[in-house]
């Protein structure tokens, strides 16, 4: 079964969200990032009422660090998506993408071939780490970051490629 793959910009953006909500690293660093203003604000508090600092200025502080704590919490995906934005863009200055636009994925018995311009790359089902999918992408993972980005709008209905998938990875 052969398949042309147009992957864009969003295409990747929507792959690395899917990566930063997945997997464990990713998960790490959200927290991280999630809990990071808030302990800040805590320890902040924290000196105040040692320091006995005057009731009303720490009720004050309370309500300014609790009024950004929740904004904090709402950005944190606009944020995550900017960064991703921001490494496209310096990838892109630097004269390369982050991710092949064009390719003819062949997937025969052995192994997933992908055809691009400038290279061939051939992965064997027993190499392939996972299969994920979501309503709009199949994510086939070669290594702990590296995976295949077939958007399903490639697919077309002629194939059921994760049923294929299925019978020859065993993960």
């Amino acid at each position: 079964m052969k398949i042309n793959v147009n992957v864009n910009e969003n295409d990747f953006i929507k792959f690395n969200e899917y990566y930063m909500k997945n997997s464990s690293q990713g998960k790490r660093s959200t927290l991280l990032s999630r809990l990071l203003l808030p302990a800040v604000f805590l320890v902040i508090i924290m000196i105040c009422l040692v320091a006995k600092a005057d009731f009303t200025v720490i009720i004050l502080e309370v309500i300014i660090f609790s009024i950004t704590t929740v904004v904090w919490e709402l950005k944190i995906p606009a944020f995550i998506r900017n960064n991703i934005k921001r490494s496209i863009e310096t990838v892109k200055n630097d004269g390369k993408l982050p991710y092949h636009e064009n390719a003819e994925f062949e997937f025969n018995d052995e192994a997933i071939i992908e055809t691009t311009p400038n290279s061939v790359l051939k992965i064997k089902y027993s190499d392939v780490l996972s299969v994920k999918s979501t309503d709009e992408y199949i994510y086939i993972f070669f290594g702990a970051t590296q995976a295949f980005i077939i958007p399903r709008r490639c697919i077309g209905n002629e194939y059921d490629l994760e049923e294929f998938l299925k019978e020859r990875v065993r993960k």
